[in-house]
């Protein structure tokens, strides 16, 4: 796969992501896909959805800014800074680095870093059940 070919696919990612177009961010993974985060479990693409679902109630202007994407050998890299503003009005921002692997224009692995100080407000959104 060229390195141009890989960056599509994280452009696309990032596409399906802001639209939560759920079809679309099946198409860029393959089947059996694994997600990972240092916070949490590796999880698969329907795991994924669903959490995506429950941030968007949360923070509805979730989005990614200051997106760089970096060819790699095996897929590409994302640096971003997710942000946006919970229903409790608590700003999100969220510094981020992605490892992806790509394997026939479909992403096989997603590792995700992100500081858990920068990640609590969402969390603390979340767990409040409104």
């Amino acid at each position: 796969m060229s390195a141009d070919e890989a960056l599509a696919v994280g452009r696309r990612l990032i596409e399906a992501l802001h639209t939560d177009d759920a079809e679309a961010l099946r198409a860029c993974c393959a089947p059996d896909v694994v997600f990972w985060n240092n916070l949490d479990v590796e999880r698969g693409i329907d795991d994924v959805i669903a959490v995506h679902e429950v941030e968007r109630r949360h923070v509805p202007d979730l989005r990614f800014e200051d997106v760089r994407l970096t060819a790699t050998d095996a897929g590409y890299v994302q640096q971003a800074t997710i942000r946006g503003r919970t229903v409790r009005g608590d700003d999100v921002r969220i510094p981020l680095c992605a490892v992806v692997t790509v394997e026939h224009g479909r992403i096989t692995r997603l590792e995700e870093y992100v500081s858990t100080s920068h990640v609590r407000p969402m969390l603390e959104a979340m767990s409040s059940g409104r």
